[in-house]
């Protein structure tokens, strides 16, 4: 377990300044680059299932490979995209043995996303001794939760933490920058499966627009994906 952590220290997470997001996208660009294996590991829901979905094909585009860990299942509402995320090799694990063997055999970059503390990460104490030991020290966050018990759950982790409506939007953010920066093929950071992924986290967590706490962002991502979604359909 890392020192934070068995000191029971909790250090709050605060929302990124725009310089703070512009140097972390360059970290976790660095990041995919460097390293083959991912591990997603955070609290379920949809927002959470869309967004690691989405990342996890973002991240086959670069010949990496990804393991999802869903120790309690999903909602059958879901299952499309878990089609999706099996068709595209990506790998969803239920059993907390074989979570251990995947993390100790491939040593993966750990990512997670929208979850406010750690209390919520199943066996966190047991995967995260694993991490210690077999994982790279870098680790990726991106979360739209501030106050109340949220923090910051591992040391060293390119954050990405804005105030949003959904880490949809916030992944949704971070493509358009890489897009940007390195010249990208909207159809290839944006395609199909990617738009439904980001798509079902939004209207999930807004429920279609009826909560939302930045309206602008979120008529920005609802009618881009949406409008990208009738294009390439």
């Amino acid at each position: 377990m890392d020192n934070r952590i068995r000191r029971g220290v909790m250090i709050k997470k605060q929302e990124n300044t725009d310089e703070e997001i512009i140097v972390n996208t360059g970290k976790i660009q660095s990041i995919i680059e460097t390293y083959d294996f991912f591990f997603f590991y955070f609290s379920p829901d949809p927002d959470a299932v869309g967004v690691s979905i989405a990342f996890a094909l973002y991240l086959r585009h670069f010949h990496k490979e990804s393991a999802i860990y869903l120790p309690e299942g999903f909602d059958p509402n879901l299952d499309f995209l878990f089609d999706v995320a099996s068709y595209n090799n990506i790998k969803i694990i239920k059993e907390f043995h074989e979570t251990l063997s995947y993390i100790k055999n491939h040593k993966p970059v750990f990512i997670t996303c929208d979850t406010a503390t750690h209390f919520l990460l199943p066996h966190f104490n047991e995967i995260n001794d694993f991490k210690q030991r077999f994982c790279p020290r870098e680790s990726i966050e991106a979360d739209h939760h501030f106050g109340g018990d949220s923090e910051v759950i591992f040391e060293n982790s390119a954050t990405l933490y804005v105030k949003s409506n959904s880490n949809c939007e916030i992944l949704g953010n971070y493509f358009e920058a890489i897009k940007e920066k390195k010249k990208f093929n909207e159809d290839n950071i944006f395609p199909r499966n990617v738009v439904l992924s980001l798509l079902i986290g939004i209207c999930f967590d807004t429920q279609f627009g009826k909560f939302v706490v930045d309206q602008e962002k979120y008529d920005k991502w609802f009618n881009f994906l949406s409008n990208r979604l009738k294009k390439i359909t």
